[in-house]
């Protein structure tokens, strides 16, 4: 009888140690997350994201007000950040060829490319980070392809100096 229960004991104090052993590396997986989340989510990271699917390097004078991005393992690789700048970066947005007539055909690819959930998260926070094509805007639709993107949509609104950038690849 006394070697039964010396068995139970030593028996639940291993299997306490494993449940507690597992509930330690749950723990460590979701703080990995987490670290990994604001790492990524950090505006540095989000600027390394844009310059590496682009070639284009967002100015350090411009700050970002606005990010959404779903990393690549989850359902696809998808980021939208604007940025908001204290004067129109004229030189920029020259350097860079943006576009300031009106394309039509720009604003539909951007609404066919965009998620319907976008919209409404963006609005969530704030409507002027997201394109009102019915005021002026400059506009740049580039890949980079060395990367493998296909597309990812710059606007720029000067009425706002609000530049949004939208990465659906």
């Amino acid at each position: 009888m006394k070697k039964k229960a010396g068995c139970l004991k030593v028996l639940l104090i291993t299997v306490g140690c494993v449940v507690l052993g597992m509930a330690v590396l749950f723990g460590l997986f979701v703080l990995l997350l987490y670290i990994d989340d604001c790492i990524v989510n950090s505006e540095k990271s989000a600027r390394e994201r844009i310059t590496d699917t682009t070639g284009i390097e967002i100015p350090i004078d411009a700050e970002m007000v606005f990010l959404d991005y779903n990393p690549p393992w989850q359902e696809s690789f998808i980021q939208y950040a604007v940025f908001s700048f204290e004067n129109e970066p004229a030189d920029w947005l020259a350097e860079n060829d943006f576009s300031r007539e009106r394309n039509t055909e720009f604003e539909e690819e951007f609404k066919i490319a965009e998620p319907s959930w976008l919209k409404e998260k963006v609005d969530a926070v704030s409507s002027e980070y997201y394109p009102d094509f019915e005021n002026p805007y400059y506009w740049l639709n580039t890949a980079k392809i060395t990367s493998g993107y296909l597309r990812v949509y710059f606007i720029y609104e000067p009425q706002e100096n609000l530049l949004m950038i939208y990465n659906p690849n």
